[in-house]
């Protein structure tokens, strides 16, 4: 308490004391110490002001990267770290006015409680319109200190009602948020004026009603409407009550699969899928599994309308992606089988039940692992299941560099390749009248639906070609709006040979298409090695997740496929991208013996990885319980 006294009470003290020689009286006292403090904070208000603008501006940016790494919580985290030091933004800086009030208000009820410790016992005088301010109001014995009590009360409302309405901050928030801490702040300040000294409440009542202008002269100063696009200032959508149901349903089947999944004992493997699409990287392997062995497959998707729930002969859970969470730590397998890179560096970890689980890594794309993944992000699996060689280059270098455990690394192969090949060789194929051209960039940012379609379309348009513009169903989803205005700037064209897909129900326009073009997309890979036809890649920022992926001396295969599969072109050099696409359609043989090279250079087991990847897994359990379980 000497120490409180010391530090805050007695400066505290001197200023009240200054405070009451000027206005005579303890109550207009305390009313002019609350404006000196304001006054004095004022440069910080203000500062907190700037902040909030600053937040509220960089919010369109912050929901983009929500939306365009939705399910990817960790990229997240990183993107928005990212944005806050390049905009030298401090998310906690919004808190500085009140660890700055916090020791006032303690030094302020350490002299109210003890006014005569620190004002002129002879000429103090507590009183303030007939209430005494040294004494604290009592709940039970209604008088007239409840007019100042209730008087803290209601500033405190209408400073919070001010504040959702002036705070940019603030405003940007649901009503449930904003009408909840308001209800909490004012229920807390009912609680707080009825167990302090009357005086504290009139500082706490004078200080809210002085906040209230302080606010207003901030808006003045730096008026969100000048610095804030509001039209970009994205609206949270509201759930429907068959989507507030379709919730509901997905918690408790939740709950019963988790509690499911537990309950079984001696599980050999185990399949995670973050959402219904990944089920096609995993098809071939399950499917040699099951007619060669007896062993049970367990499938935990987080997405509630997986179609593996049709499928009979696997045993599927749903655990949505906030469980997973805790469900991952407390898994108990022999082999846990996935597509997610960065397994212990973030949200998901190894299980802490069971530490001798083989977890083994599935990639679902033919990416290089150094350029596109993060540093580390395959160190906490035991065994990799390589697309191609350069692959294993690859995790070895990796595994030098950075003194990492040796994995085990097994040559499988893509299983939707060899899908796609099949389903393309099964059909029957005719040489199109018109050369038709599909267009098909990726989703990631400054993709060139973002960049460049308008001056790539411009050069294609006329030249007597089909084109087919397919977005990627994800920047759809995410970017609706941005589709919509793409959509809408070219409805007035009537020159025909330009077709927007935006129906992914069918991949004709994939196998039926004569040339690709594409920015860092993968499906140039799935295309070209499909159909054995050429791509154009447009050099867009490509997607770097390592910026230190160059300490690790081989070519991206991501890269290097660029000129194996097609050709790449700057984004300065697009008025010659009509003379491109015809080279390549005169080369066109030429490429499809080049492509065929490739692919039987950087593919294992074409055709085979089903077979490949899921005799591994069996003779890998069958290890583990000693026998042969083929």
């Amino acid at each position: 308490m000497q120490l409180i006294n010391t530090i805050l009470g007695v400066p505290l003290g001197h200023i009240l004391r200054i405070c009451l020689i000027i206005t005579g009286n303890y109550g207009l006292a305390i009313i002019l110490f609350t404006l000196v403090s304001k006054v004095l904070l004022f440069p910080i208000s203000a500062w907190v002001q700037k902040n909030a603008v600053r937040m509220a501006r960089l919010k369109p940016e912050l929901d983009e990267i929500k939306l365009r790494f939705a399910g990817d919580k960790d990229k997240i985290a990183d993107e928005q770290i990212e944005l806050f030091k390049r905009e030298k933004y401090n998310p906690f800086s919004g808190m500085v006015p009140l660890l700055i009030q916090i020791p006032i208000i303690i030094g302020l009820i350490h002299v109210l409680n003890n006014p005569l410790l620190h004002l002129d016992a002879d000429t103090f005088y507590p009183y303030f319109f007939a209430m005494d301010l040294s004494r604290v109001t009592s709940i039970t014995q209604p008088d007239i200190s409840w007019a100042l009590a209730f008087l803290g009360i209601i500033a405190t409302f209408l400073m919070c009602v001010s504040q959702n309405y002036l705070n940019p901050f603030q405003r940007q928030q649901s009503a449930a948020n904003k009408w909840g801490m308001t209800a909490a702040i004012t229920a807390f300040a009912a609680y707080f004026v009825f167990v302090v000294p009357l005086g504290l409440a009139l500082y706490w009542a004078a200080s809210n009603f002085m906040q209230i202008a302080v606010m207003f002269i901030c808006n003045i100063l730096y008026n969100p409407r000048k610095y804030i696009d509001q039209q970009r200032q994205a609206q949270k959508p509201v759930l429907s009550p068959e989507e507030k149901a379709a919730l509901k349903k997905a918690r408790v089947r939740e709950k019963a699969d988790i509690k499911r999944f537990y309950s079984t004992e001696d599980k050999q493997l185990v399949f995670i899928s973050p959402s219904n699409g990944y089920y096609k990287y995993y098809k071939n392997f399950i499917a040699y599994i099951l007619e060669n062995s007896s062993i049970t497959i367990h499938y935990v998707t987080s997405d509630f309308n997986d179609q593996i729930f049709n499928n009979p002969k696997i045993s599927s859970y749903y655990v949505g992606e906030n469980a997973l969470i805790s469900f991952m730590m407390k898994i108990e397998a022999d082999m846990i089988v996935m597509t997610m890179p960065d397994l212990g560096h973030y949200h998901i970890k190894r299980s802490w039940l069971k530490k001798d689980i083989e977890y083994v890594f599935a990639d679902h794309s033919m990416n290089s692992m150094h350029m596109v993944f993060r540093e580390g992000a395959l160190d906490y699996y035991d065994t990799i299941f390589c697309v191609h060689a350069q692959y294993m280059d690859e995790v070895r270098a990796s595994e030098k560099l950075y003194g990492t455990k040796e994995k085990k690394l097994i040559p499988v192969g893509y299983n939707l390749i060899d899908d796609l090949i099949e389903q393309y060789e099964s059909q029957e194929h005719k040489s199109n009248e018109i050369k038709t051209i599909l267009i098909a960039p990726s989703w990631q940012k400054d993709n060139i639906l973002e960049l460049c379609i308008d001056d790539l379309l411009a050069q294609l348009i006329g030249r007597g070609y089909n084109l087919i513009v397919r977005p990627h169903p994800e920047f759809i989803k995410r970017f609706p709006d941005r589709m919509k205005a793409i959509l809408k700037s070219y409805e007035d064209y009537d020159g025909g040979g330009l077709t927007f897909e935006t129906d992914f129900t069918s991949s004709t326009s994939i196998f039926t298409s004569d040339m690709l073009i594409t920015d860092w997309s993968a499906i140039a890979i799935e295309f070209s090695y499909t159909t054995l036809k050429p791509s154009v890649f447009i050099n867009t920022p490509p997607k770097i997740m390592n910026p230190n992926y160059t300490k690790i001396p081989i070519v991206p295969l991501d890269i290097a496929l660029r000129d194996l599969l097609g050709v790449s072109v700057d984004l300065d050099k697009m008025n010659g991208l009509a003379d491109v696409a015809a080279d390549l359609f005169e080369r066109q043989e030429d490429f499809k013996e080049q492509i065929l090279d490739t692919r039987e250079k950087y593919l294992f087991n074409l055709g085979r990885s089903g077979e490949a990847g899921g005799r591994y897994i069996i003779e890998a359990l069958g290890r583990r319980v000693g026998s042969k379980v083929i």
